[in-house]
């Protein structure tokens, strides 16, 4: 069996990186190493990527803008009948909830030729919420940026940022946002 000799300065060397690496950082959280950040991408778990996008109602709406918050992310059209269907209830929601914890963003992939439809459902329903459009229906740079290939598709948010449900209904969406945020009273 052979001995292997080993050069001091370099044993050195190494064990004070292992130390700055592993040891040190751990010491100072409580001996806990940090949890890795959440990469960003559409499956439950991850960080819902990040968007600016033109808001129907004026201005830009930035994700980003609403952390803090649980957010309903809800992609649909005013051509869709299931999409339709789902309005009263995100109408009602964003009554349930207080505004400073929660926020609904809509985005819609309506396009030039049905904007007028889509202009007399946020009108009859009073969806005064952001929505995202941009008249290009599925080329909808945000629809693209979070691989919608069918509506409605929803995302929800936690107040991080943090995807923690897709494409809940009915009363699955209510029972999972009650979790979340405290209705109103």
């Amino acid at each position: 069996m052979r001995t292997i000799k080993h050069n001091g300065f370099l044993f050195t060397l190494f064990a004070t990186l292992l130390m700055t690496l592993v040891v040190l950082p751990a010491a100072a959280d409580g001996g806990k190493p940090a949890p890795p950040a959440p990469k960003v991408g559409t499956a439950i778990g991850n960080m819902a990527p990040d968007f600016t996008a033109d808001n129907y109602h004026g201005g830009k709406v930035t994700l980003a803008d609403h952390r803090g918050k649980v957010i309903l992310l809800d992609f649909w059209a005013s051509w869709c009948g299931p999409c339709m269907h789902e309005v009263p209830t995100l109408a009602a929601l964003k009554d349930r909830y207080p505004a400073d914890r929660f926020t609904i963003i809509g985005v819609s992939l309506d396009m030039e030729k049905t904007l007028p439809r889509m202009k007399k459902v946020i009108a009859d329903n009073a969806l005064d919420y952001p929505i995202p459009y941009d008249g290009k229906g599925w080329r909808n740079a945000v629809a693209a940026a979070y691989g919608i290939r069918s509506i409605p598709a929803t995302f929800i948010l936690d107040e991080k940022g943090v995807i923690v449900a897709r494409n809940l209904r009915g009363k699955e969406l209510v029972r999972k946002l009650d979790e979340l945020v405290t209705p109103k009273p």
